[in-house]
């Protein structure tokens, strides 16, 4: 007598949360639309400042407020980000570091951002265009446009 060969399991299939299946169909829809910045601050209004100028000049943005979400938000194949605009803060260089080393981030384009009175500075120090902004968090639209069509180089 011939032994019943291994049958796999019956399947069980598990309710998907309809918002997440939206969310994730809402992400293949924009991968291949405008182009995107992920901008790392703490502060509220620099982030508002430069999401107005940055969608004037037809770029989506995403936030983040600290360096490890960001990190882990680039390494995210889809929807692909074009350009990070980095604040000046205590964990700048750990970002640097990490985004520098992973083969997923190594060629993304980085800005920084830092007050006006540390500008120079920054810029020595990390060797990356940096974009000043003022007590209030302040931006002049022009500066960012001429910043990020500095470093960002349309996908093909």
């Amino acid at each position: 007598m011939q032994a019943k060969p291994d049958l796999p399991a019956p399947m069980t299939v598990t309710p998907v949360d309809p918002e997440r299946v939206v969310s994730g169909l809402y992400e293949l829809m924009i991968a291949g639309g405008r182009p995107r910045v992920l901008i790392i601050t703490p502060k509220r209004q620099l982030y508002d400042n430069l999401r107005v100028a940055l969608r004037k000049m037809g770029f989506e943005t995403e936030h983040a407020m600290d360096t490890m979400p960001a990190l882990s938000r680039a390494r995210l194949p889809l929807p692909p980000l074009d350009v990070v605009m980095a604040d000046n803060d205590e964990n700048l260089t750990l970002f640097m570091t990490n985004m520098r080393k992973d083969i997923r981030t190594k060629r993304l384009p980085v800005m920084t951002l830092a007050p006006s009175k540390t500008a120079a500075r920054v810029a020595k120090q990390f060797k990356v265009p940096v974009l000043a902004y003022g007590p209030a968090g302040q931006v002049q639209a022009s500066k960012v446009k001429a910043l990020v069509n500095q470093v960002y180089k349309p996908r093909p």
